[in-house]
């Protein structure tokens, strides 16, 4: 009886190692945290490509299509510019037809990116455009009045899917394109907006805001709005306190609560719960600038600035937050985060030198 029993404890230990591992392999964890890697090679954040490219830097975002190729969207000389990583430097691609643009967002679908930015033609504003050797827009404007808090991501149609506020109320919007049209929907009737995502999750859309420093989320199947957590910072520039992303059907919101970044999850079935906040120096009292991405095995990373003009990344091991690296990432603001869904590295994208400089590092 002895003997079956131990077999037994052997067989579900090895199931459940094994399910662990299919999650998380041994090892990956500690080589990123503890930023070794073999006994000649030591993982730290190393820079990417001729950084400090001139830019509207407050105003960025950082892609990766699905062969791993880096894109930064970001404006110069008032029109949507995209960068480009030929694995030794950034190649840029303005779509200078579209002037006078402020805001912008962007998606990749494959290794297509799409912008979706403030572009005013006379008569009608909100473009969503893609890049393909040259630059294409398809789609008719989204709006007849000034938007602004631009936010676009994909629907399970592979349509784009996009969420913006308009200029002076402030109130939020949704639309889908369903081929010939924008069609909208989620009407909130929300002022005051300050910033807006929209992230797919499965059959479903999720839009979230940021309005009187606290985020809000609705979802295409539910009814009411879900009030997520407080963001109690940057209350002269509140667009950069909060941060989303998805994989399948889990949500990730990041929120910059005082010194501090709190990671909440976000589920169809199990609603909303709190990671553990995130570890930092309560001597650094304010963050400013906050991002998230999650990685191939479910795993949230943040990135985010501090008073002290500071980059720092952390990754969650599904019990608690980890610096990544043994030093910050380097002096800057505003970080944006991503994964190469690739090789599973983080990279990291920041303003420098008075925010008029973009520098790129990746952890590797």
């Amino acid at each position: 009886m002895k003997k079956v029993l131990f077999i037994l404890m052997l067989f579900i230990s090895f199931v459940y190692f094994s399910s662990c591992e299919l999650l998380y392999p041994s090892g990956y964890y500690d080589k990123l945290v503890n930023a070794g890697e073999g006994t000649n090679i030591k993982r730290e954040w190393r820079l990417i490509g001729n950084a400090n490219f001139a830019s509207y830097s407050t105003c960025m975002d950082l892609k990766f299509g699905s062969s791993g190729i880096p894109y930064i969207a970001t404006i110069e000389y008032d029109s949507p510019a995209l960068y480009i990583f030929d694995g030794s430097a950034w190649n840029m691609n303005i779509n200078s037809t579209h002037t006078n643009v402020s805001v912008i967002a962007m998606v990749i679908s494959i290794n297509t990116p799409y912008i979706f930015d403030n572009y005013f033609d006379g008569t009608s504003n909100g473009y969503v455009s893609y890049y393909s050797g040259a630059w294409y827009s398809p789609y008719n404007p989204v709006n007849s009045n000034s938007i602004v808090n631009l936010s676009i991501d994909f629907s399970s149609s592979g349509f784009p899917v996009v969420a913006y506020s308009v200029a002076g109320l402030q109130d939020i919007h949704s639309a889908e394109w369903n081929g010939s049209l924008w069609q909208d929907f989620l009407p909130t009737n929300t002022n005051n907006v300050s910033k807006t995502t929209v992230n797919r999750l499965e059959d479903n859309v999720a839009i979230t805001w940021f309005i009187d420093y606290g985020v809000y989320l609705k979802c295409t199947n539910s009814v009411t709005n879900i009030f997520i957590a407080p963001a109690y910072i940057l209350p002269t520039y509140p667009v950069n306190s909060y941060d989303t992303a998805s994989r399948g059907s889990i949500l990730y919101i990041a929120c910059g609560v005082s010194n501090t970044v709190e990671v909440y999850t976000y589920s169809i079935l199990t609603s909303y719960q709190l990671l553990s906040p995130v570890l930092f120096d309560p001597s650094n009292s304010q963050i400013n600038g906050v991002s998230i991405a999650v990685d191939n095995y479910g795993k949230p990373h943040v990135a985010f600035s501090d008073n002290l003009s500071l980059v720092y990344a952390f990754v969650y091991d599904g019990l608690s937050w980890h610096m990544i690296g043994e030093t910050a990432v380097d002096s800057g603001f505003y970080p944006v985060i991503a994964i190469n869904p690739v090789n599973n590295v983080p990279y990291v994208a920041y303003a420098t030198n008075t925010l008029t400089l973009i520098t790129v590092k990746a952890f590797k």
